[in-house]
């Protein structure tokens, strides 16, 4: 179980501020940060580098893929990396 745990949400345009409002609040409030476009830019950055001449038909070969890639989150940092 994981116990009450509080989760903030933005949604809006592209370069409009929502990270920068949703970092400082986590802050203010302590709550731990995480920028889900930056994992979805990790899992397409790792995706073709692992598999540069690959065919994006095949979703199931792609999701399968995708569950391999590990990630690691510091909150600390507010960074994702991928291992």
């Amino acid at each position: 179980m994981l116990g009450n745990i509080k989760i903030i949400t933005f949604d809006g345009p592209s370069a409009s501020g929502k990270g920068t409002v949703a970092k400082s609040m986590a802050q203010d409030l302590k709550f731990q940060y995480l920028d889900s476009g930056i994992l979805y830019r990790y899992l397409a950055y790792s995706f073709l580098e692992l598999y540069p001449n690959t065919n994006f038909k095949y979703t199931a070969e792609l999701l399968t893929i995708f569950a391999n890639i590990m990630l690691e989150f510091d909150s600390r940092k507010f960074d994702v990396s991928v291992l």
